[in-house]
């Protein structure tokens, strides 16, 4: 079955997201129940094993496979094929705070001393989190590491300045992970 996730920000340190059905073929009604309601989730993320307070924004979470094009023998048309398989770079904002766990990590990437640190790629974890707080579905992705760290501030229609930090996270793809059972819905 497929999904369709819409994401939704409410402002510092809510992320909400919606899982939605799949729309319903064109005559086929759709029974009182079928087994699938939106929910509204919320996105935790971890790395070094700690949750990251505040992210306010999280984007990115696709990946696309090239496709190869090959003339067949003797024929005038072509035979596609599965290449190779990019992981588009994950965005995290969050206002600033006390905390300081994206500019720590940036720093070991940007040195202006040498090299990077010899550990700058970290797997994180990222959780969506029903409204009772249980863990609904989980994706890891494979050894990130900051491409771009910025330091702004951004003007809200109130006129207020809200200082927020960014940080780009380039990687090498992602997995669900498949332990996270759905839970059932109480029906």
């Amino acid at each position: 079955m497929r999904q369709i996730f819409f994401l939704r920000f409410l402002g510092p340190g809510i992320v909400m997201g919606m899982l939605m059905a799949p729309p319903v073929a064109f005559g086929q009604a759709r029974g009182a129940y079928d087994g699938f309601e939106p929910a509204p989730l919320t996105a935790r993320i971890l790395w070094d094993g700690n949750v990251i307070a505040g992210v306010s924004f999280l984007g990115g979470l696709s990946r696309k496979t090239d496709v190869l094009a090959e003339r067949e023998r003797g024929a005038g048309r072509q035979r596609l094929s599965p290449g190779l398989t990019h992981a588009t770079p994950l965005v995290l904002e969050r206002p600033m705070g006390p905390f300081n766990e994206f500019e720590t990590w940036a720093e070991q990437v940007f040195n202006l001393q040498g090299p990077p640190a010899a550990e700058f790629r970290k797997d994180i974890v990222i959780q969506w989190l029903d409204r009772s707080g249980r863990i609904v579905r989980a994706y890891i992705v494979r050894r990130c590491w900051p491409a771009e760290y910025s330091a702004f501030g951004e003007t809200g229609t109130d006129g207020r300045t809200i200082q927020m930090e960014r940080l780009v996270l380039v990687n090498e793809g992602w997995e669900r992970d498949r332990e996270v059972p759905w839970p059932p819905t109480g029906r």
